[in-house]
């Protein structure tokens, strides 16, 4: 049932990878916006995977890892950045916390954050699920792993 309904969801142009691939990794995403990972099973290894690459599709709300020609991973995530359409490579600075102003100037605390980009981070959402400009919001077991496990300069591309 599962695949007949994602039939009429066609393979997103810009990831070039097969669709059986798509699919499989399709099936094992979780639809929720908790604290849990994103798929079903343990995170994968990304330090011996070649070539990885970052496909970040804002209105599908997820970031697909890619390690050459295959998706290895589908991250859920909501995307509060200014600029959609870029290229940018993740950066050398990564914490377990870090703290922000939303747009009525509330102070927010997030953890496990990530920088992308001169001024983009990746990170957990925060408990009260507060907007902060430039950031694009995991879970948190998903940007612990992210910032344990991602090494710097990966290119990512933001649709």
């Amino acid at each position: 049932m599962i695949n007949l309904i994602g039939l009429m969801r066609p393979l997103p142009s810009q990831l070039k990878v097969g669709y059986c691939n798509w699919r499989i990794q399709n099936n094992r995403l979780f639809n929720q916006q908790g604290n849990g990972a994103s798929e079903v099973g343990l995170h994968p290894s990304l330090k011996s995977q070649p070539a990885l690459k970052m496909i970040a599709m804002s209105n599908q709300n997820r970031v697909y890892i890619l390690s050459g020609q295959k998706i290895i991973y589908i991250l859920n995530a909501r995307f509060n950045l200014a600029d959609r359409h870029c290229c940018v490579s993740v950066g050398d600075l990564r914490g377990t916390s870090i703290y922000h102003y939303d747009a009525n100037g509330n102070s927010v605390k997030s953890s496990d954050w990530l920088s992308i980009g001169k001024s983009e981070d990746f990170e957990a959402r925060s408990q009260n699920n507060n907007k902060t400009n430039d950031t694009i919001l995991l879970s948190k077991s998903d940007a612990k792993w992210l910032n344990a496990n991602l090494s710097e300069h990966v290119e990512m591309i933001i649709y």
